[in-house]
């Protein structure tokens, strides 16, 4: 019912200057200080670029491009 996207959430710190682990602050599971270790979503959305990638990537309307930029991205990753 009162749930916030994770595009939302980046925009509403953003503002507010703090980083998203700020709202999760507190909650059972979490280590001191971060997200629990296995988390990469939380990783994720707490590196500024994420929301660029997101909103780049919804916009994309062929499933053929946006596969090419999951592959690219896997591609990346595995060489750096």
């Amino acid at each position: 019912m009162n749930r916030i996207g994770a595009s939302r959430l980046l925009q509403i710190a953003g503002i507010l200057d703090v980083g998203i682990e700020f709202f999760f602050e507190g909650l059972p599971g979490l280590r001191a200080g971060g997200f629990s270790a296995d988390s990469l979503m939380a990783e994720f959305l707490t590196r500024s670029e994420s929301d660029r990638l997101v909103r780049g990537f919804l916009r994309l309307k062929d499933d053929e491009a946006r596969r090419k930029v999951a592959d690219l991205v896997d591609w990346l990753a595995s060489v750096s």
